[in-house]
């Protein structure tokens, strides 16, 4: 099975580039946001199947139910999309001490993590995109 994984797919660069892949020779989208809600309002203009993983990227266990399911499956990542991210506004300084453990979890931890997960399913000629960027909504 050949899918594409997004993550901040619900909103923003990463909807747009869901939106794109929708259109990709893939079995299937997995497509990963904090907002269930959301990521189903996303899906419903979307052609090809899609599995939905609501997840707080921010967490340390989040992206276990994904881990489970690729060890489960075991399919060809075609395109590996890592676009969620936050920002926060401001100084640094005047920034709360949750506000930089969440950009960090969030932009990099996660962005990370979840390419680490996926580098063994990733198909000869896949792609990986880093983005890790909430700037689309400042």
């Amino acid at each position: 099975m050949n899918i594409g994984i997004i993550s901040g797919a619900s909103s923003g660069i990463g909807y747009e580039i869901t939106k794109l892949l929708d259109k990709e020779e893939l079995d299937e989208l997995w497509l990963i946001a904090l907002s269930e809600d959301e990521l189903k309002e996303a899906s419903k203009i979307l052609i090809k199947p899609v599995r939905l993983f609501a997840l707080d990227l921010s967490k340390n266990n989040a992206l276990d139910m994904l881990c489970e399911q690729l060890n489960e499956i075991k399919p060809n990542i075609k395109y590996l999309v890592c676009s969620a991210g936050v920002g926060f506004n401001g100084n640094l300084a005047d920034l709360t001490p949750s506000q930089i453990s969440k950009t960090i979890d969030i932009n990099v931890r996660a962005l990370t993590s979840l390419t680490y997960l996926a580098l063994p399913y990733i198909c000869e000629g896949g792609k990986i995109i880093e983005i890790a960027s909430g700037s689309g909504f400042m």
